[in-house]
């Protein structure tokens, strides 16, 4: 049973990542609260996407806290046997299966991104996090009723973010106290968005939610086809 401040999205999370789409639920509105009597979340599935996807139906299936979706080679993305349109395509029948259910919508989250950035040269900052630094800059994606249409974000995010918010959204604490994930939410200065004043600092995703605005229409993606 989840704690509820205010009532208004008990749903799901939806996770991406080039190669891997995740899916999952969470009580997005209850952020700060912890669930009654464990703070633990529920298991956590490396689903394939006929595990969560009905082809027939077009129907997302039973879900947990959270997933990842891992999609069929020819949809990964990956340039030596796939392409980024068949992801992109991949993304857009998951994205619409969800939107297609509007309860399912009203309370999940889909977070879209890829594993690398397929290049060695950023002229974006880019933070000495740790020994291993950071890699170049890579989109990300949310596709949520709780996130503002057409809002860009210039806080400094790490694939470590989507582990801050899951932690943000449970009350877990970090993995250890070397890992990203226990890295301060940036603060930036007025004059430079992108650089962290307090690094190395990872944010995590709290600032693309608004809680207190659910959007009321939310229209299928239109796919553009392979």
């Amino acid at each position: 049973m989840w704690e509820s401040v205010p009532e208004a999205c008990r749903g799901g999370l939806l996770l991406g990542v080039g190669g891997t789409v995740g899916i999952g639920r969470t009580a997005m509105n209850n952020y700060h609260q912890k669930k009654s009597g464990s703070n633990l979340l529920k298991p956590i599935f490396l689903k394939g996407v006929s595990s969560t996807l009905d082809e027939a139906t077009g129907q997302v299936q039973l879900i947990p806290d959270v997933a990842f979706i891992r999609p069929h080679e020819g949809y990964a993305g990956h340039p030596g046997d796939s392409s980024l349109s068949s992801y992109e395509d991949f993304v857009v029948r998951i994205a619409n299966a969800v939107i297609s259910q509007p309860e399912l919508f009203r309370t999940t989250a889909i977070v879209v991104t890829t594993d690398e950035g397929g290049g060695y040269y950023d002229s974006g900052y880019i933070q000495p996090l740790d020994f291993f630094g950071d890699g170049t800059r890579i989109p990300l994606l949310v596709i949520s009723p709780w996130v503002e249409a057409g809002t860009v974000d210039h806080t400094y995010y790490d694939h470590a973010s989507i582990l801050k918010f899951i932690e943000a959204n449970w009350g877990l604490t970090p993995l250890s106290d070397r890992s990203r994930d226990r890295l301060p939410n940036p603060v930036a200065s007025a004059s430079n968005p992108y650089v962290p004043v307090n690094g190395p600092a990872l944010g995590d995703l709290m600032a693309l939610f608004d809680f207190h605005h659910l959007r009321s229409q939310a229209p299928l993606i239109i796919p553009v086809g392979i």
